[in-house]
């Protein structure tokens, strides 16, 4: 099944916001979702807390690190229809991880040179991870 990354290295550039709305549209629609929080500041967890969301259709994997990342991953992977990864605003070893397993990576960027900035930061890591791999 699909895994997802939202990732810029900007925080605040929309990411949590970007997959909650992805992850919203794909529970109507009927899919099974896996929503893994890698961020400390754990958003999307609060976000959860508040929700009155369908445990059938919405699973939520949190305190995942780089560490335990992959694991998590080919867990959800197996039992969900979807798997949407919320990343830190950072640089990062986590950042690389999610990129090899993910099959899309989005990358939100609001009206603001930073965001596009931080943005741009995730093309090269992915063109340089591009590069490693061939």
């Amino acid at each position: 099944m699909p895994v997802i990354s939202f990732a810029n290295t900007k925080g605040g550039a929309g990411k949590t916001t970007a997959l909650l709305l992805l992850a919203t549209e794909l529970i109507r629609r009927g899919n099974r979702v896996c929503v893994v929080d890698t961020d400390p500041q754990r958003w999307i967890s609060r976000w959860f807390e508040g929700a009155n969301t369908s445990q059938d259709q919405i699973s939520l994997a949190t305190y995942v690190t780089a560490a335990t990342l992959q694991r998590t991953v080919e867990d959800a992977r197996s039992k969900f229809d979807y798997v949407l990864v919320d990343l830190p605003g950072s640089q990062s070893p986590l950042l690389a991880t999610a990129i090899g397993l993910s099959q899309h990576i989005l990358i939100p960027i609001q009206g603001s040179s930073m965001d596009a900035q931080g943005g741009a930061q995730v093309l090269e890591i992915l063109a340089y991870l591009n590069n490693r791999a061939n």
